[in-house]
């Protein structure tokens, strides 16, 4: 057996360990090429669909896209400038100003393409504005 590569945090390993000497996890073989059969009916079931958000982000790399990006409700245009392997990066231009955001594949509820655009909807922690009252009763 020779060096292995780690599927879960792909460092290199020496053959004689059995563990990953970074994250710990156990040897495990490489996935099994697909056969020929395999890519014919991933084609046939998806034809030129891409299989993951990453796949679908990387194809509209430096386009403008829709995002809720500040608001659980409305959607802005924005640039998607980076596809990387856990998660996007959008610019948001306001006037002068330039924000980069970051959001893991995990927090996209909905990606839809509608008429060449990209609309993305991603899980937003939500707090309201305003003041927060406590009611509670007092025995007499």
């Amino acid at each position: 057996m020779e060096d292995w590569t780690c599927l879960d945090c792909t460092a290199i390993n020496e053959a004689s360990c059995r563990h990953c000497w970074k994250c710990k996890a156990p040897y495990r073989l490489p996935p099994a090429p697909l056969t020929e059969e395999e890519v014919r009916q991933s084609h046939f079931v998806n034809g030129d669909a891409p299989n993951t958000f990453r796949d679908l982000f990387l194809r509209r790399a430096g386009d403008a896209v829709l995002i809720n990006c500040e608001e659980p409700s409305k959607q802005k245009s924005v640039r998607l400038v980076g596809v990387h392997g856990e998660y996007f990066s959008i610019l948001d231009l306001q006037g002068r100003q330039q924000t980069l955001r970051h959001y893991p594949y995990g927090a996209i509820l909905s990606c839809t393409e509608h008429d060449g655009a990209l609309s993305i909807e991603v899980h937003r922690q939500v707090f309201t504005k305003g003041a927060f009252a406590v009611g509670m009763s007092i025995p007499i």
